[in-house]
């Protein structure tokens, strides 16, 4: 890259960090995701739009976004939620997240395997990420969206074995849920691979519902995840960066 690259644009700031320790030229410009994440509703509002306004806590599923993550994540989030509904029997609503892209055969192959029946919202949404209690959600963006939104959470991944030694074998960093990267350290709970089984994830979740001062510590770090991620106005600051480099390259 140093050899290639005049000037690396980076939107998280543990890579401005990475790429000035080798000597590349880089700008962090900050998240795009600053710009976007903006519920449009109240949570009352967004509870009446999605027919959940009857008074009980709603816990999000987000599955992720790929098929394969559907047919390998979204099996143990509902496992875990039948734990938690035994767990909170008429305390609690579920919402599943609905990637907007990808066929319903797919969640319906899954859903029918559970007795968990969630309410099912389907498109990526905001207000329905911003309404939820708490959120089971696959390791990915997601994550950082949830975090931006102050969205109590459990991170859930599971992929082929093959992969995850793949992965394993190259990733040495101690988390891989994106807001515990930005973070620097395990603000929230990871389940990955062998360890994301449906009564550990459940526990987890219930621990967090049930600790008003746990929500509100992991509240308190996304509010310092959200300033280290710079301000709105990422997508300009990038474009100011790669003016300023045509006119003044620095090779």
């Amino acid at each position: 890259i140093k050899r290639l690259v005049d000037r690396m644009i980076v939107i998280f700031p543990f890579e401005k960090a990475l790429y000035e320790r080798r000597g590349v030229p880089v700008t962090f410009v900050g998240h795009p995701l600053l710009d976007l994440v903006r519920p449009q509703l109240s949570r009352f509002e967004a509870l009446q739009r999605f027919g959940l306004e009857d008074g009980l806590p709603v816990i999000g599923l987000l599955p992720g976004s790929r098929e394969g993550e559907i047919r390998s994540i979204l099996p143990t989030l509902l496992a875990a939620g039948e734990r938690l509904e035994e767990a909170l029997p008429s305390t609690a609503r579920f919402l599943l997240i609905k990637s907007p892209h990808l066929p319903w055969e797919i969640y319906r192959g899954v859903l029918k395997q559970s007795t968990l029946q969630p309410k099912i919202l389907e498109r990526w949404d905001y207000d329905g990420i911003h309404a939820c209690a708490l959120i089971l959600v696959a390791s990915g963006t997601a994550t950082l969206e949830c975090a931006l939104l102050e969205r109590p959470m459990v991170i859930v991944y599971k992929t082929s074995w093959a992969t995850y030694l793949l992965g394993r074998f190259f990733i040495r960093i101690p988390m891989i849920g994106l807001v515990n990267v930005v973070a620097g350290e395990k603000v929230v709970p990871e389940f990955i691979q062998h360890h994301a089984n449906p009564e550990a994830i459940a526990q987890a979740a219930l621990t967090l519902w049930k600790s008003a001062d746990q929500r509100e510590k992991m509240r308190s770090a996304f509010q310092r995840i959200r300033n280290a991620l710079g301000t709105p106005g990422a997508s300009h600051r990038a474009a100011q960066a790669v003016l300023a480099e045509l006119n003044h390259p620095t090779t």
